[in-house]
């Protein structure tokens, strides 16, 4: 069931209403309920899959916990050093064997569904092996790789007594299978979202008006600049062949702008939902394409992804023993870049593979790494070159370059993530360079194929809205703005946006269209 159906709307209304007529401390079930209705439409035989994650990483968790406990009782009743590390090893060994039951039970699942058929295929062409017929293919349940990293990230948090482990397994299967955030996220932590997941709400008239504009600004990104610019999109490069090179690096941008409106639409409809619930999801956009460098840039995009991997890889691998032999064997500065590589290397490659099941993420994710890697190593030099031509980082001449140049280089990079394979990256990039032609951008029809031209102009008003409002956001204004303007203009503005979607959201059918980021 798409949250951008007529059919979701409905529910949501009968959920919200039932939701609210139950007693406080009852909500919660509701939500439960409500969740695995929701999934169900999804396929009901793909409630085994998150049932089984959300029970094998609870129950993991109850029995890290119990051994944590056993650990610290066994230790109090002994002085002896040496008794007290043997504890300490035995008692570590079975919260290890916890983890590594669980994380095979739920991870490996997914790892087979999403990556068995792209496992297949590249071990079939290295060893030039024939293919099985009809080839390997597997349905990966929706929210998969939502769910199964948010359970994940659940019980190491209780391996390392971050909380204790939650002792009613349908609080948590709350938690784990909670419909809004479930789809695309934001990933949540038990501890943060559990606060308002489980306390009981009144309806309130401040949230739910709140709540109704954020859902409304989402869906005016979604329907009205993501769904209208995957046409274009999904036309040049399907089609690069018949196309030159100025088409092809516009249609770049294009998708740079169709995956953050679409993106952050979904992220602005769900949290609007929860906020009318009385529920705050985390931040996961914080105005990336005003950012300086891909580092920063990826400091606001998806940020609760890269939370998860900074928390869950990066800093375990920075901080390992192998890491530690490092420093022992080289110097400082040298050590420092070598474990930072390995360390975003295994990251990257994470990344790169979470979002796709085919070697264009891989790349993708490397490439990224590769930039990061090099801002990091070439910053000194940097900084000579800084103040060698006297440039302040205050210079807001110079910092809209950095800007520019940052937002060139991810939709450059984004290329390989929407090309269907290397080879079709590589020559959408050599055909830039073949009948340049960027005269066409007065000629918007052949830069939007496949638009008409009061689509092209409703995309347009659209971003140039997206984009005042993003640097409201990030200057601090828009919420002082909202927080002053009186009930009558924000009434005028809503209904503008709802006629505005009435008249050009699409037919039912491209209503019911999915979000990019459900695929990944």
């Amino acid at each position: 069931m798409s949250i951008v159906s007529f059919r979701f709307l409905f529910f949501l209304l009968i959920f919200l209403f039932l939701y609210y007529i139950s007693p406080r401390k009852a909500q919660w079930g509701v939500l439960l309920i409500g969740s695995l209705v929701f999934y169900a439409f999804s396929g009901w035989q793909y409630l085994f899959f998150i049932l089984s994650c959300a029970f094998f990483t609870w129950f993991a968790a109850l029995q890290i916990d119990g051994n944590t406990a056993a650990l610290k009782s066994a230790l109090a009743s002994t002085a002896d050093k040496n008794e007290k590390n043997q504890l300490r090893e035995q008692y570590g060994q079975k919260k290890h064997l916890w983890i590594s039951a669980a994380l095979i039970l739920t991870l490996g699942v997914w790892i087979v569904l999403k990556y068995g058929p792209m496992l297949l295929d590249s071990f079939t062409a290295i060893f030039n092996l024939p293919q099985p017929a009809g080839g390997l293919k597997f349905i990966v349940p929706l929210g998969m790789s939502f769910y199964t990293f948010d359970a994940i990230g659940y019980m190491i948090d209780v391996s390392r007594g971050k909380y204790g482990a939650e002792k009613n397994f349908f609080k948590y299967l709350t938690f784990v299978s909670y419909f809004p955030h479930i789809i695309q996220g934001p990933f949540s932590r038990f501890d943060t979202l559990g606060k308002t997941l489980f306390t009981g709400h009144k309806l309130s008239f401040e949230k739910t008006s709140t709540g109704f504009e954020r859902i409304l600004w989402g869906y005016f990104k979604k329907l009205l600049i993501a769904d209208k610019l995957a046409i274009p999109v999904s036309e040049i490069f399907s089609n690069y062949q018949n196309y030159n090179g100025f088409q092809i690096l516009f249609v770049m941008f294009l998708y740079g702008i169709q995956l953050y409106a679409d993106f952050s639409g979904y992220i602005d409809i769900v949290s609007g939902i929860s906020h009318i619930l009385g529920i705050e999801l985390e931040q996961n956009f914080r105005q990336p394409y005003f950012s300086v460098s891909v580092e920063e840039f990826w400091r606001r995009w998806h940020m609760t992804l890269g939370h998860w991997f900074r928390d869950y890889l990066f800093y375990p691998v920075y901080r390992s023993k192998r890491a530690g032999k490092i420093r022992k064997q080289f110097p400082p500065e040298i050590s420092k870049h070598l474990i930072s590589f390995m360390a975003m290397f295994w990251v990257w490659s994470a990344s790169g593979l979470w979002h796709g099941a085919n070697w264009t993420f891989l790349i993708w994710g490397w490439l990224n790494m590769a930039v990061m890697w090099l801002s990091l190593v070439l910053d000194p030099l940097y900084r000579r070159v800084r103040e060698f031509l006297h440039i302040s980082l205050k210079n807001k001449i110079w910092n809209a370059f950095r800007m520019l140049r940052t937002f060139c280089i991810v939709c450059f990079l984004l290329l390989f993530i929407r090309a269907d394979s290397i080879e079709h990256a590589i020559k959408m990039i050599r055909q830039i360079g073949y009948d340049f032609n960027p005269g066409l951008v007065l000629t918007p029809l052949k830069l939007f194929p496949g638009l008409e031209s009061h689509i092209i102009v409703v995309i347009l008003a659209s971003s140039i809205i997206l984009l005042f409002v993003s640097i409201l956001n990030e200057t601090g204004k828009w919420v002082q703005i909202r927080e002053q303007t009186p009930f009558p203009v924000k009434d005028l503005v809503c209904v503008l946006l709802i006629t505005a979607l009435i008249l050009f959201a699409g037919n039912a059918e491209d209503v019911a269209k999915n979000f990019i980021y459900a695929n990944f």
